[in-house]
């Protein structure tokens, strides 16, 4: 048996690795988060300093539901900066890696990777 993370857990990680990191919420993350998702996802979020993201991912949901929003879903940058500044403002363990992204950021490769990852509609 390989171990895993229970659903409500790996819910949280789909949402999380969508918004923070790819900035793209796929078909694949939203049917992850609504089947697994449950209260112990926003209690797991409180705990990780990332509280607004459940809330997010549950108003997405819904307007991918009544058809406003089509997957894949590029979550925009005005809500992705809010949301990641907050993640930023409590977490210390994320605002050490700050440092780490701007010196990612100050080679070609670094801009080329973010131009890639700000206009990309899918995978």
């Amino acid at each position: 048996s390989i171990p895993s993370l229970p659903g409500y857990a790996e819910a949280l990680v789909a949402a999380a690795h969508a918004t923070y990191k790819e900035m793209l919420y796929t078909l694949n993350d939203y049917v992850t988060v609504k089947a697994w998702s449950d209260e112990r996802t926003a209690k797991l979020a409180t705990e990780l300093r990332c509280e607004p993201l459940p809330g997010y991912i549950e108003r997405l949901n819904k307007a991918v539901e009544e058809g406003l929003v089509e997957l894949p879903y590029r979550i925009p940058l005005s809500t992705w900066i809010k949301l990641w500044f907050s993640k930023a403002f409590s977490d210390r363990l994320t605002r050490s890696t700050v440092r780490n992204a701007f010196k990612a950021l100050a080679s070609r490769r670094g801009l080329k990777l973010l131009k890639s990852k700000l206009t990309r509609e899918t995978y």
